[in-house]
């Protein structure tokens, strides 16, 4: 039996997903991790360790030598035939152990420009990918420097964040000091890793939000298509939505194939799945950041469930050095995602979510309520309550009918 190892994970999907499809492959499942409490904490992932974890490595995860003594060993000994990551957070510690160590992975200074949005942009902007204008500083005194260059609204936001953590549209100067002086106060980021110095500061671009999948190997990149994405608004970017293939005219998701192709040859991607995010303005699409990792939000789930393609066990299967079989990558149907939120409070009662079923192309459903649950602010991604996955004949439909499904959940707060 081949032994694969998973370097921790995201907290929305496709890293759990993953570990399914790796027991599905026959493959021994290793899974490192510095804290399991965090998975076991999101609604129906203890399932998913139960069954299809074999074994737990548990060590500091943020330091290449740190994962490496931890499993000298077995990396030493050639234990696993693959060792890959499915979390933001862990995308170049995974890379550089994968290359020390002759497994098939993605280039390490690829996987460390995207993991920082600050060098993302300086690279973007030296290979001509069109981009946002902004400046990236390390210190409350450099913005004097830079204010009459900057046009408001402006976006200001960590280099180092991910599902739009601290991520804000700032109106006037005070807003951008204080913004920044609250992410500089933040020692470490969302996984316990030490944050970038770098604050960025970008020009708001007005136009849609869509992100575009994609999967490159045998020095090729193909794109499985283009997502639209429902953002939140309220100077915050926590995404609501997701549909699978867009609707938008074809000239234009075209445009955006090729601007997310020209973002990942600008930082070297070589190897995997990638997940670019662009913004369609009035002069094209532009570059919002490039994740050079599967998806989150379920997005996987949606491109399979259109296209009859698992890009994820294409993946695992690249890990294990195997021949990737990419087939037709023409939508077969529409498939959509809708996140539910609510008010900031605590929750009296809830009902409604036991109807959702009852409705024609749900694929899958969590809402995650319960009473006394306080319901935050919705200001990140891990704010929101939970989600309902549709498919249809057509992306619109698939929109409906999630739409619908979210829509019968009612939530009462206690006064």
């Amino acid at each position: 039996m081949k032994r694969i190892a998973f370097l921790e994970s995201n907290l929305s999907g496709s890293g759990f997903q993953a570990l399914k499809i790796a027991k599905e492959l026959n493959l021994h499942v290793t899974f490192i991790t510095r804290d399991l409490d965090r998975y076991l904490a999101v609604p129906g992932a203890e399932k998913y360790f139960n069954d299809y974890v074999d074994n737990y490595v548990y060590c500091e995860t943020n330091t290449v030598e740190d994962v490496v003594e931890a499993l000298k060993e077995e990396l030493e000994s050639n234990y696993f035939e693959a060792f890959m990551t499915m979390g933001e957070y862990d995308v170049p510690v995974a890379a550089e152990i994968a290359k020390r160590y002759n497994f098939p992975g993605l280039n390490p200074e690829a996987a460390s420009i995207a993991r920082n949005k600050a060098e993302t942009r300086r690279v973007s902007a030296k290979k001509g990918v069109p981009a946002p204008k902004f400046w990236a500083i390390n210190d409350l005194e450099e913005i004097p420097q830079i204010i009459n260059e900057i046009s408001f609204p402006c976006v200001v936001k960590p280099a180092d964040e991910t599902s739009s953590t601290d991520v804000i549209r700032c109106l006037n100067k005070e807003e951008v000091f204080t913004h920044i002086e609250n992410i500089k106060n933040k020692q470490q980021n969302t996984r316990g890793q030490r944050r970038s110095k770098e604050v960025l500061i970008e020009e708001y671009l007005i136009g849609h939000e869509v992100s575009v999948e994609t999967i490159t190997c045998n020095n090729h990149t193909y794109v499985l298509g283009v997502t639209d994405k429902l953002l939140s608004g309220n100077n915050h970017f926590v995404e609501l939505g997701h549909i699978f293939p867009s609707c938008l005219p074809q000239e234009t998701v075209n445009k955006c194939h090729e601007v997310a192709i020209e973002a990942l040859e600008a930082i070297g991607f070589d190897f995997g799945i990638a997940h670019v995010e662009l913004k369609v303005t009035k002069d094209g699409p532009k570059l919002i950041e490039i994740n050079a990792r599967p998806a989150g939000d379920k997005i996987p789930d949606l491109v399979e469930h259109s296209l009859g393609f698992s890009s994820l066990k294409e993946l695992v299967r690249m890990g294990l050095g195997e021949e990737a079989q990419i087939s037709a990558l023409v939508p077969k149907q529409g498939a959509a995602i809708r996140f539910l939120t609510y008010y900031p409070g605590t929750v009296k009662d809830f009902s409604g979510s036991e109807i959702i079923s009852e409705l024609p192309n749900i694929q899958d459903y969590s809402i995650d309520i319960q009473k006394g649950k306080i319901i935050k602010k919705l200001e990140k991604n891990g704010d929101r309550l939970g989600y309902v996955l549709a498919t249809g004949k057509t992306s619109y439909e698939a929109a409906r009918v999630a739409e619908v499904g979210i829509q019968q959940v009612s939530i009462t707060l206690e006064r």
